[in-house]
């Protein structure tokens, strides 16, 4: 019986090095019969397949932290992403009963991060500005920004306030 998983995700800390020594054991082991995820949104995906041998089989599984409450997962394809692979790894993402975001191409933090990055960045200008504290910044996010976020999203609310205005 033939004990190959369809799936290996790695997770293991943000090195390039160390995370193409453990590529090259799992398609030693597997001979590129899974297909082979990486966690990380922090590391370029093409770097990270550049020693691979079957790049076809890799791409993205971008968990959140904590990956047990979070609903959704980034799934995003390398240059030489074959649609198999794809579709297996959002297959097991609504298996896991989660929601996949599935990126046709990479960017350097994928779409989440980018996003909050972005947030960050406002924040920390804010900050430095002494327009508003540290605990303000991060009650406003929680209780305000998240919440409203959860409701309406980024661009359904300026959908809502109108376009027009905002353009």
């Amino acid at each position: 019986r033939d004990l190959t998983p369809d799936l290996v995700i790695e997770a293991v800390f943000e090195d390039l090095t160390v995370k193409q020594a453990v590529y090259a054991e799992i398609e030693e082991l597997y001979q590129g019969r899974p297909v082979l995820a990486t966690n990380t949104s922090g590391l370029p995906l093409e770097a990270l397949a550049a020693r691979l041998r079957f790049p076809e089989r890799f791409l993205a599984m971008h968990f959140f932290m904590p990956a047990d409450f979070f609903p959704m997962i980034e799934v995003v394809r390398g240059e030489r992403t074959e649609d198999a692979a794809l579709a297996l790894a959002v297959a097991a993402v609504k298996k896991a009963h989660r929601e996949p975001i599935v990126l046709q191409r990479a960017v350097n933090g994928y779409l989440i991060n980018r996003l909050q990055h972005s947030i960050l960045h406002e924040a920390y200008h804010l900050l430095e500005s002494g327009i508003a504290t540290a605990d303000m910044i991060d009650g406003v996010a929680k209780h305000l920004l998240g919440p409203r976020m959860c409701i309406t999203g980024l661009l359904e609310q300026k959908d809502l306030a109108g376009l027009e205005m905002h353009a």
